[in-house]
């Protein structure tokens, strides 16, 4: 009867405060996708906006567990307002262990990429300011991409991902690589590249979420979380670009009471050869003169505005959270950041209209950050600033600031 009258409470509780509602919403907005049926539509394609495509406006869906738990089919289609461009792919999985996220997929996709721009597997977190970066994104290159793709768990807290791809990249700015050829030396904007390699995530004693929708949703760990990536250029298939690149990322969050969360990420790549532009890697920049703010990313550093074959970057943040203000219903989340980077770069002639430079000699930042000063339902606002400093500081003293607004889901 005790039992019998608890259940009951709780049911009550959760009817009251629309629980089963609340979670569903939960769930969609950390997955990214809304179910319909036997489709997974990915809302986040419907709209975009980044500053190389305008708006884009698209769709994309797949195929979920109400068609066949084993295999999945799945399309997409976008045009962006700006670059005027149809792009479209689609894929087939076949889920290995649905429960433990194993598939062999097969994709092609003809779409646009970041300049100079790389990866790690998994996508940050819809709760990270990271994911805005793409919002600021202004160069980027067509690339037409065939792909087989394995994804599987080794040992319990690591994801692997390892792939073969066949691709073409076209830039689309003024950029050039020259290539000897039986006619002699030519100036080319597109690049054949087969490329296979892996991807690693490990992070140990990561805790899951498994939903009713059947999704695992990471709770985080208080491990520090590494990421690895090894590519190799191969001249089969088409390929015309032999290399191997190495990078990685390892990021920890230390939680005290006294002051906060010290949130810490390292990152750095190598390319071991000269390669052509888009191969490389571009300052990992978010600048505008008032942008939203995205972390792991130097708030101060245009777009672009860098190049590299290896560098390493290194991210601070001290968030106070509400210990140093709290005042009734209005409670400022103040974060102090500083962003250290060095990279270097190996000068080739072969390079046509590339006035990028390295930093080398270190790129150095700090900032301030106010949060959560408006709130609406789980989603804060905020505003803050940046100051660049150091051997690339820049001569008018109001082009090394870059103010920012923030938004965070406290979730």
């Amino acid at each position: 009867r005790k039992y019998s009258n608890t259940y009951h409470f709780i049911d009550s509780v959760g009817k009251e405060v629309h629980l089963d509602r609340t979670l569903k919403i939960f769930e969609t907005f950390a997955t990214g996708y809304i179910p319909i049926g036997f489709l997974n539509l990915d809302y986040r394609s419907l709209i975009h906006w980044n500053q190389y495509e305008g708006f884009r406006f698209g769709a994309a869906a797949e195929t979920n567990e109400k068609l066949a738990w084993w295999f999945s089919i799945g399309g997409k289609v976008a045009y962006g307002s700006r670059d005027k461009r149809l792009k479209y792919g689609g894929h087939l999985k076949f889920n290995l262990n649905y429960r433990k996220d194993a598939w062999l997929k097969f994709k092609y996709d003809n779409d646009v990429v970041e300049t100079a721009g790389f990866r790690f597997l998994d996508k940050p977190p819809i709760t990270s300011s990271e994911v805005f970066r793409s919002f600021l994104i202004a160069e980027k290159d067509i690339m037409e991409e065939k792909a087989l793709e394995l994804q599987f768990h080794a040992l319990r807290y690591v994801k692997i991902n390892t792939y073969l791809s066949q691709a073409i990249r076209l830039v689309t700015s003024d950029y050039r690589y020259v290539v000897s050829t039986p006619e002699g030396e030519q100036q080319v904007d597109n690049f054949p590249i087969t490329e296979t390699g892996v991807l690693l995530r490990y992070a140990h004693k990561e805790k899951i979420l498994e939903t009713p929708r059947g999704n695992r949703l990471s709770l985080g760990t208080s491990y520090p979380v590494l990421y690895a990536n090894i590519r190799v250029g191969l001249p089969i298939l088409g390929g015309e670009y032999e290399y191997a690149k190495v990078e990685a990322k390892i990021t920890k969050t230390f939680v005290s009471k006294s002051l906060g969360d010290t949130k810490i990420a390292l990152a750095g790549g190598r390319a071991d050869r000269s390669l052509p532009y888009p191969l490389l890697y571009a300052g990992i920049g978010s600048y505008g003169i008032f942008t939203i703010e995205s972390e792991n990313s130097f708030a101060t550093m245009r777009l672009n505005e860098f190049v590299s074959d290896r560098f390493a970057n290194l991210y601070f943040q001290q968030d106070f959270g509400k210990l140093l203000f709290s005042r009734g219903q209005f409670q400022p989340g103040i974060i102090l950041a500083t962003s250290v980077g060095f990279g270097q770069f190996t000068y080739d002639p072969n390079h046509v209209n590339l006035n990028q430079e390295s930093y080398e000699k270190g790129y150095y930042e700090s900032g301030v950050l106010f949060n959560n000063l408006l709130r609406h339902w789980f989603i804060g606002y905020g505003l803050g600033v940046f100051y660049r400093y150091g051997p690339y500081s820049l001569p008018k003293t109001i082009d090394n600031f870059a103010f920012k607004f923030t938004i965070r889901f406290n979730l």
